[in-house]
């Protein structure tokens, strides 16, 4: 997808080059806040209480991510995308009990012109690696 390799959808050399977070931000104000936790001043019951994130969105990442817009073809290098942010996010060692993951679809008619819904096969990546459930209840 990146570097033309046959037979990767994203090889490891292109996925090493993907930026990792060197911080976590409050998903409020933006701010930088320890471990994506919303800050006391920034908090409401209607907004999460923490945002997570692995990857910067620079670089391979953000190639990644404009590139699997359109196409279901190129779609699969942001599933292992995922796949390889929620194993490294894995690793951390980061408690996420009580959590569960809310696959916000962009729009249904986006979602109609794709034949699914990227947001949800995303989160069934996560849901896998981090054992965690995908509540779809809470978008109705």
């Amino acid at each position: 997808m990146f570097c033309d390799t046959v037979g990767e959808i994203l090889c490891e050399h292109c996925l090493s080059n993907c930026p990792l977070s060197q911080k976590q931000h409050c998903i409020v104000c933006d701010r930088p806040a320890k471990s994506g936790v919303t800050h006391k001043k920034c908090f409401d019951k209607q907004k999460p209480t923490q945002f997570i994130h692995i990857y910067e969105y620079a670089g391979n990442v953000r190639k990644c991510i404009n590139k699997s817009k359109y196409s279901s073809k190129r779609f699969m290098a942001l599933k292992t995308l995922s796949y390889e942010g929620s194993v490294l996010l894995s690793e951390t060692g980061a408690s996420f009990e009580g959590f569960a993951i809310v696959p916000i679809p962009l729009s249904n008619e986006r979602a109609a012109q794709r034949g699914f819904n990227q947001a949800e096969v995303i989160a069934q990546k996560l849901s896998y690696v981090l054992k965690l459930k995908i509540e779809n209840s809470i978008l109705t």
